[in-house]
């Protein structure tokens, strides 16, 4: 059955899963783009509407995810560089 296996992927979904080139084009092509009006997709299902706002909020999700994750990286490395240094003095 397609509807039980799509709402279990929608379900299992996580924003850090989405490959950055498909998120930067699903959100530049719709809806970033003059055309996506989440009101008129509300208005015309409401079903519709409740995906289409989930699909933006996990999409907004991964791009701050990606623009915070050289900045986790670079934490981490300075974590260690510290307790390397820590050692060091000891």
């Amino acid at each position: 059955m397609m509807g039980a296996n799509f709402t279990k992927q929608i379900q299992e979904l996580k924003a850090d899963d989405i490959e950055e080139k498909v998120k930067d084009y699903v959100l530049k092509e719709f809806i970033r783009s003059d055309n996506w009006k989440l009101e008129n997709i509300t208005k015309a299902s409401a079903a519709a509407g409740a995906l289409a706002g989930w699909a933006e909020s996990q999409l907004a999700y991964a791009d701050i995810l990606t623009r915070v994750d050289p900045m986790k990286k670079e934490i981490a490395k300075l974590q260690e560089e510290g307790s390397s240094l820590e050692k060091q003095a000891q």
